[in-house]
């Protein structure tokens, strides 16, 4: 049966900026996902995944369409892994520090308990109001900085969701935030919050879905606004679908990696095994 969500890129857009070749990398990206979903095995039916986030995850560019839900990423996720369930928390114009309304960290608690996957995509519109001041450190991590929210973001979600595999998505590169950055002098470059996340979910053992260094619909290139980000932040059906694909595949990437990891009660089982055969090597975790 043909996917009615198969994307078909056979048509090349008629344009294409020479800043870099994003178009040609999210192809690529795009159809390696699609071989990993294709040879996976892993089961998903049984796993609820909660996406927290901004706009970019309620799915905005699409409002005007008719059920536009079932077009967000987190919905074509589902689809994707055929997961039990997928539960969407984005708003629109959220970021993950306080200085904007809904915060990321003053509304995690609406998770549910659950929740096997925890999806954290932001940065986006931090990029687009914080200044360095905003931005805070990681060696003060004070409240209301980007530093200090996401630290505290990381630290709860670690303590009140222990059983949930927490991850943490970096934000798209949008050419948005060049032009903005034009007239607000005091805005930071994208780096500068990508940089902060990945430092902070290494010191607490998160995996990073790092959507900014891997190229992935970088609105830079003029063809990836053209074929999958009209506005230059936001996906078109395509767009949040390739989105969807690249989730899909990173948490069975994750997921598979964890197969090389014995369970705790296949730990219990080798060790007794060991201990009946006189086996005296280690076996680390």
């Amino acid at each position: 049966m043909t996917d009615p969500y198969a994307a078909d890129f056979s048509l090349r857009p008629p344009t294409k900026s020479k800043v870099c070749a994003s178009y040609e990398e999210t192809i690529r990206i795009n159809q390696n996902d699609k071989a990993v979903i294709a040879g996976s095995d892993i089961d998903f039916s049984q796993i609820k995944i909660t996406c927290l986030g901004d706009s970019v995850t309620a799915g905005s560019n699409l409002s005007k369409l008719e059920n536009y839900e079932t077009m967000s990423y987190p919905y074509q996720l589902g689809r994707i892994l055929n997961a039990k369930e997928v539960v969407n928390l984005g708003i629109g114009g959220s970021s993950i520090g306080r200085y904007w309304e809904n915060a990321f960290v003053d509304r995690y608690s609406s998770i549910p308990a659950d929740t096997d996957i925890i999806i954290v995509m932001g940065g986006t519109n931090d990029g687009f109001c914080a200044s360095e001041k905003e931005l805070g450190s990681l060696e003060e991590r004070r409240d209301r900085t980007f530093a200090g929210d996401l630290d505290e973001l990381l630290r709860k979600l670690k303590t009140d969701y222990p059983d949930a595999e927490i991850v943490l998505a970096t934000p798209l590169s949008n050419v948005l935030h060049d032009m903005l950055r034009k007239d607000r002098s005091f805005l930071l470059p994208q780096s500068s919050f990508v940089k902060i996340m990945n430092q902070l979910a290494a010191e607490y053992g998160v995996p990073v879905i790092d959507l900014y260094g891997c190229d992935l619909l970088n609105t830079h290139d003029a063809a990836v606004i053209h074929s999958f980000m009209p506005d230059g932040v936001h996906g078109n059906e395509m767009g949040y679908r390739v989105l969807a694909e690249h989730f899909a595949a990173e948490l069975i990437r994750i997921y598979e990696a964890g197969k090389t990891e014995p369970a705790e009660g296949q730990q219990a089982d080798m060790e007794e095994t060991a201990g009946t055969e006189e086996q005296t090597d280690e076996r680390q975790l």
